[in-house]
């Protein structure tokens, strides 16, 4: 009987002339190794960069890193990143970062530029989909890729939070850099909290 009402269906589809659209899977990442390092890059299903680097000298353990929130319109002294522009935990200000000490000590590192149809802004819903295909695509290409550290930093931070609660199974460790809230409102919200702590505990005039 199922197979008659998907029969109907798709006879139904093709009749009206509509169109089903099925997302596709990311192609297969392309790898080059240099130095012992072994780096792969790629785009995901919604046309996201994303990039892995893993050591010759891998122990299992892979970093998922993800970046904070970013603004998706150009304005002065900042232009909107095209593609995968940190690995790791870094800083803006000297550009630099901890990716090179991480490989050295066997762990392997990987990211994704968190954006949506060209856009960036607050996609932690999202962002949650593309980090679980950015894990699944590494460890089907690492087999020995057997445990997750899910960490980010600022906006990427609620993604983190909500891949751990959605797929617990993937998630060995979390880290959470200076995290801030899912959206405007609920920052907004901690901050009103903030100040009637201050309001009870320090000057009820707040």
């Amino acid at each position: 009987m199922r197979k008659v009402v998907a029969m109907v269906g798709a006879t139904a589809l093709i009749v009206s002339g509509t169109i089903l659209a099925i997302p596709s899977a990311s192609a297969a990442p392309v790898c080059g190794t240099k130095a012992g390092i072994e780096t792969c890059g790629g785009v995901l299903s919604n046309g996201a960069a994303y990039a892995i680097k893993i050591p010759s000298n891998f122990k299992g353990t892979v970093f998922y890193w993800n970046h904070g929130f970013r603004p998706s319109y150009p304005y002065p002294g900042y232009t909107p990143p095209k593609g995968v522009e940190e690995l790791t935990l870094g800083n803006s200000t000297t550009k630099s970062d901890s990716t090179n000490e991480m490989l050295n000590l066997g762990y392997g590192v990987a990211t994704y530029d968190r954006s949506t149809g060209g856009l960036h802004g607050w996609n932690t819903a999202e962002g949650v989909a593309m980090l679980k295909e950015l894990v699944d695509t590494t460890k089907a290409k690492y087999p020995n890729a057997t445990k997750s550290v899910i960490w980010g930093s600022s906006g990427g931070a609620p993604v983190v939070n909500m891949f751990a609660e959605k797929y617990p199974e993937l998630t060995n460790a979390v880290g959470l850099a200076t995290p801030v809230a899912t959206n405007i409102g609920r920052q907004l919200q901690s901050g009103c909290d903030l100040f009637f702590i201050m309001s009870v505990f320090f000057d009820p005039t707040i």
